[in-house]
């Protein structure tokens, strides 16, 4: 009978333990060094990065740099995930749906001259976006992280950062701040935050080579009271040159080397991750998954782990708390015969298309086929990227 008692306690033990280790908190950040597509701008010059170009960028060459890349991002499975270099929304699409996991995101253009974007990955059941700022060089997503208030800054430098951060800690008292991005050494100290990658930059270590040495090209700044369990730099053998031993680029001058960029992609972790554990789940194609849940040193194991287990913890929990936060959320806004529920200020709510509308419909500005037909209605933005989330991005298997 102790023997039968002793065996229920150690397994609901394991199973809590499992639950938990499931709930790892991080966050990466990867700049992919210009990932363009095919097609030509009409607002910049990208004509190098296209099939008839100086480069010849075809469409093979192209998904190839987006598997590999979506494939190193499924491969750190952080929750949360910062990239640079990404030309438009579809190239994030793309990005994603390589990585073969179940990401969310946030993407800005930000009108630079060379085209490139930052974007934000997250999981839709962990992170709930709440407002989103961009400017010159950089994007900023304020939200909730598993309950906590939380502010992502991707940013080109420490130009506006200070006053963004005094913004947000004004706004939000006690946020917990994550600011990365091309960083000089010394920014930390000036926004009154902590290098989270100094330590392994005292190691030698860095994402980008130059001049006969690593170097930080990119840095992890955090607020001085999350405490940081690992941070270091993801680097892996595919990565390299086998030449060199340096991060194998797409491009060495005009010749191409199949690399992904110049930079490794470096990494954050807030919490332990320890638990081991193999449990399986019938998925609708009619195989069976193993789920591992293993150490933090874990990370240059299998992809397959880490993405099969993402997997089942957003089949498992996504819907019924998308459900919960989606119940109280005002969805449709009507406008129309100059009344409107909405106002020019709500952009991030209705959207820039829907927000104007509803301008125009309170200053009496005649709205195409307005009169006498019945109001109008946008649609809540917030309502769209939580459908849009799971759509279209959810695991192969799932969509079929």
């Amino acid at each position: 009978m102790k023997r039968i008692s002793f065996l229920a306690i150690f397994f609901v033990i394991a199973s809590l333990g499992a639950i938990h280790a499931q709930q790892r908190t991080g966050f990466a950040y990867y700049d992919l060094d210009r990932l363009y597509d095919t097609i030509p701008s009409l607002f910049y010059d990208d004509t190098d990065y296209t099939p008839e170009g100086r480069l010849c960028w075809t469409d093979e060459r192209y998904r190839t740099k987006v598997e590999r890349a979506g494939a190193v991002i499924g491969r750190m499975a952080m929750p949360l995930a910062g990239v640079y270099g990404v030309e438009n929304e579809e190239v994030v699409k793309d990005l994603i749906r390589a990585s073969d996991l179940p990401y969310s995101y946030v993407h800005r253009t930000l009108n630079t001259l060379d085209g490139m974007d930052f974007a934000l990955l997250y999981y839709a059941d962990r992170f709930f976006t709440e407002r989103i700022e961009t400017g010159y060089g950089y994007l900023c997503v304020e939200g909730t992280l598993d309950g906590k208030p939380t502010a992502v800054l991707l940013t080109r430098g420490d130009r506006y950062a200070a006053e963004l951060l005094e913004e947000l800690r004004e706004r939000t008292p006690g946020i917990r701040i994550l600011c990365a991005g091309k960083l000089p050494s010394g920014t930390a100290e000036k926004l009154s935050l902590r290098d989270a990658l100094a330590p392994a930059e005292r190691r030698g270590r860095g994402n980008a080579y130059a001049r006969g040495g690593w170097w930080l090209h990119d840095r992890i700044l955090t607020d001085t009271t999350l405490t940081v369990i690992r941070a270091d730099v993801f680097a892996r053998r595919d990565l390299l040159d086998p030449r060199s031993g340096t991060p194998l680029p797409t491009y060495r001058r005009q010749r191409y080397t199949g690399g992904i960029g110049r930079y490794f992609p470096i990494f954050y972790i807030l919490n332990k991750f320890l638990i081991i554990r193999k449990s399986s789940y019938l998925c609708p194609s009619g195989k069976t998954v193993f789920t591992v849940a293993f150490p933090m040193e874990g990370l240059a194991r299998s992809p397959a782990e880490t993405t099969l287990k993402q997997h089942i913890y957003w089949e498992k929990h996504y819907y019924n708390q998308q459900r919960q936060v989606m119940a109280d959320v005002k969805r449709v806004y009507t406008f129309g015969n100059k009344e409107a529920e909405g106002n020019g200020k709500m952009r991030e709510l209705l959207g820039g298309k829907g927000a104007n509308l509803a301008e125009m419909n309170l200053i009496g500005i005649p709205v195409p086929r307005d009169s006498p037909s019945p109001p109008k209605y946008a649609a809540n933005t917030t309502h769209k990227d939580a459908r849009k989330s799971w759509g279209c991005f959810a695991p192969k298997w799932r969509r079929r």
